[in-house]
């Protein structure tokens, strides 16, 4: 197997379920890589990081995010944690939320407080928040809205608006996973 690679079990129940016919031997890319690394950072420079590749990015509109990005929404984009590299881990000041099942650690700069990354415990995956990304043009398209009861303003687009926390959670997962599989 190459990089970038995972063998999976694959049932017959399964192998019905997917577009294309594969064996339990086939491998299945875990995420879409950029051919050049992405950067993203903080507003006032002290923290940077960079990052090969993206699984999924979607709108949250929950209080939390709202709060934290002084904005209507969030802007996670989710990719895997071994991908992401800062420049200087220590301009990272590191807090802690929990509210079952997510357990996450969030990353603001120590300067000027804005929120840059997040790690989500016991996972390979990390979020970039997106308004941190130098080059927007190169983010994935916005799968849909997550909390979308939460929030602040109507948004008139035709992506997807998931209420509630069961559905936005599911709805996440969804994303993510269809991500690793490169679709």
């Amino acid at each position: 197997m190459g990089s970038g690679e995972l063998a999976c079990a694959v049932t017959p129940k399964t192998a019905s379920r997917l577009a294309t016919p594969i064996s339990p031997r086939t491998t299945i890319p875990l995420m879409p890589s950029l051919e050049t690394p992405a950067h993203a950072g903080c507003e006032c420079g002290a923290v940077r990081l960079t990052t090969h590749g993206t699984l999924a990015r979607f709108y949250c509109h929950c209080s939390i995010c709202q709060r934290l990005n002084q904005s209507a929404y969030g802007d996670p984009v989710f990719v895997w944690r071994k991908d992401v590299e800062v420049e200087d881990p220590s301009q990272l000041a590191w807090r802690r939320y929990r509210r079952l099942p997510i357990n996450l650690n969030r990353g603001t700069c120590r300067t000027c407080d804005t929120l840059v990354l997040e790690h989500l415990a016991a996972s390979p995956i990390s979020v970039v928040i997106g308004n941190a990304w130098d080059e927007q043009e190169r983010l994935p398209s916005p799968k849909g809205h997550i909390f979308y009861e939460s929030r602040l303003q109507d948004v008139d687009d035709e992506l997807p608006k998931r209420s509630g926390y069961l559905s936005s959670q599911l709805a996440v997962t969804r994303w993510v996973l269809e991500g690793m599989r490169g679709h």
